[in-house]
């Protein structure tokens, strides 16, 4: 499936057909119970109770759910969490049958709806780093999907999670909170750029406001990126850097939801209304859309991250903002 928009338009991917398999898992996420679907029951309950783990923290830090007594919390997402571990099951599975791009395009279908592409990436085979914002969910998909010919790598913070998808963990470069691990991951990213791979990076550290629902809070939060590909650049002298940004991934509706208005912090309110746009266990009408900007080249170093910003700022204003 090409990708790519003709020049100076967006593309779309239009959702396919569900298997046999997939369609059981939505049946699954919309009634809490499981028809079986061949994974293993094991496997499904490690994955399951990492994802739950993940929803109880993002909906914690909503002040009316904190108060809930935790054990009614987990009630509420046992419901749902059961058929969204098995299609981050399934996913890991294409992963590992038909790569990382078609296991993405997959999961565009299962958790977004088409996806409108402004530019497209640097070719493959030489040194490249992609920036970008990280509004959550299918962010990270909506890109991947564009790079079935590129040997990509994603630098990430440390989640439990990835472990119990050992076909999407070989294609991440784990960061740990503090101490050696980050530098080991950030010399296994240095030599994954240098052998000409493609490395997607997200500087935030953390879920953003999207641009289409808090364009303000988004241009925010550029200012407290990492200067990650400033460090990068200055051990990859051939190194190509090009920003993405991303938007529409997280419904209206579930950003506007009184749960989600009540963060404790501000800066949660995306965290949980992505936790409930996933237990929620519905395909929504959101488009994401992905603007891929022109490739940063020939910048010195000191101005590299100034140069990012800006660019990012440019993609959201003339791309995302409608």
């Amino acid at each position: 499936m090409d990708y790519r928009p003709p020049p100076g338009g967006p593309s779309e991917v239009e959702p396919g057909p569900r298997s046999e398999k997939e369609d059981a898992l939505h049946r699954d996420a919309a009634t809490g119970q499981r028809s079986n679907p061949g994974y293993g029951s094991d496997r499904l309950a490690r994955v399951a109770g990492l994802c739950r783990q993940d929803m109880l923290a993002a909906l914690s830090n909503s002040r009316w759910l904190a108060r809930m007594p935790r054990r009614l919390l987990q009630r509420l997402v046992e419901r749902r969490i059961a058929g969204f571990a098995g299609q981050l099951i399934e996913f890991d599975d294409r992963i590992a049958r038909d790569g990382l791009a078609s296991a993405s395009a997959w999961g565009l279908t299962q958790w977004s709806g088409s996806v409108q592409q402004y530019g497209h990436p640097a070719p493959p085979g030489a040194p490249l780093l992609l920036v970008s914002n990280h509004p959550g969910l299918v962010d990270a998909i909506t890109l991947l999907s564009t790079l079935a010919d590129h040997d990509v790598r994603l630098l990430v913070a440390e989640r439990p999670l990835f472990h119990a998808l050992p076909a999407l963990q070989a294609h991440l470069i784990s960061v740990a909170p503090a101490g050696a691990g980050r530098a080991h991951a950030l010399r296994a990213a240095v030599r994954h750029l240098r052998s000409g791979g493609t490395l997607a990076t997200y500087p935030a550290g953390r879920i953003e406001p999207d641009p289409a629902a808090d364009p303000g809070g988004a241009r925010a939060a550029l200012a407290r990126w990492s200067p990650s590909a400033t460090y990068l650049a200055r051990r990859v002298p051939a190194l190509t850097v090009q920003p993405v940004a991303v938007c529409h991934v997280i419904a209206a509706r579930y950003r506007r939801h009184w749960l989600a208005r009540q963060a404790i912090d501000p800066e949660d309110r995306d965290a949980i209304a992505a936790a409930l746009q996933v237990l929620a266990a519905r395909v929504h009408d959101n488009q994401p859309r992905l603007a891929l900007g022109t490739p940063i080249t020939g910048v010195a170093t000191n101005a590299l991250q100034s140069e990012i910003k800006q660019k990012m700022t440019a993609l959201m204003h003339e791309n995302l903002s409608q």
